[in-house]
């Protein structure tokens, strides 16, 4: 299983470099007539213990904490091993976004996941004027860094984001420094949480 994980945990051959920092290199894949548009992304945190950040994304009802834009999470019920999980996302200026996910998580200390996939067989009421996700699909995986202290943290989504079609300006900026931004908060508030050496 442990095999498993760390072979999804590589972009393949489709993602193409976007940008590069001192902790993280990202990756894009273009939108094809079989695969959506996905994001893909690999961060070493050397500050960061493993099981703090682990904490953080395996508590799927904390997400509205951790990652911009989701601004509601919630567990609705499990089944059969998996989780069935309401999400609201808020980008200002555009309609809210609602979805359900399946979500499992195998929460192991030397390699944790976390995988979903929009639950489109699932009935969901949306809020006056919201729009419903029609694909989200991606995974994180959580472990120690392989070059030293610290965290690895991989991160991909696959997302479309349904209603009118967006400028395409709008795309990148969310895709690019979206994407970005969810990195470099998790990076930050994990480094507050208990547990953490550097928030005592």
């Amino acid at each position: 299983m442990v095999l498993a994980l760390l072979l999804t945990a590589h972009a393949d051959d489709s993602f193409t470099l976007m940008k590069e920092t001192e902790a993280c290199t990202i990756r894009k894949r273009e939108k094809t007539e079989t695969q959506g548009a996905a994001m893909w992304a690999r961060c070493r945190w050397p500050e960061l213990e493993p099981a703090v950040v682990r904490g953080m994304l395996t508590d799927l009802t904390r997400y509205d904490e951790w990652i911009w834009p989701i601004g509601e999470s919630r567990v609705e019920r499990e089944d059969a091993g998996r989780k069935l999980v309401y999400q609201r996302q808020h980008i200002f200026g555009l309609s809210d976004r609602e979805v359900l996910l399946w979500v499992t998580v195998d929460d192991r200390p030397e390699l944790a996941k976390v995988a979903w996939t929009a639950a489109n067989d699932q009935p969901l009421v949306l809020a006056d004027g919201a729009v419903r996700t029609p694909r989200n699909t991606g995974f994180w995986t959580i472990g120690p860094n392989p070059d030293g202290p610290g965290t690895e943290v991989v991160h991909q989504i696959e997302l479309d984001a349904g209603g009118l079609p967006l400028p395409q300006w709008l795309v990148r900026a969310i895709q690019t420094r979206g994407f970005h931004r969810i990195l470099t908060d998790i990076r930050g508030l994990a480094a507050t949480q208990p547990g953490q050496p550097s928030a005592r």
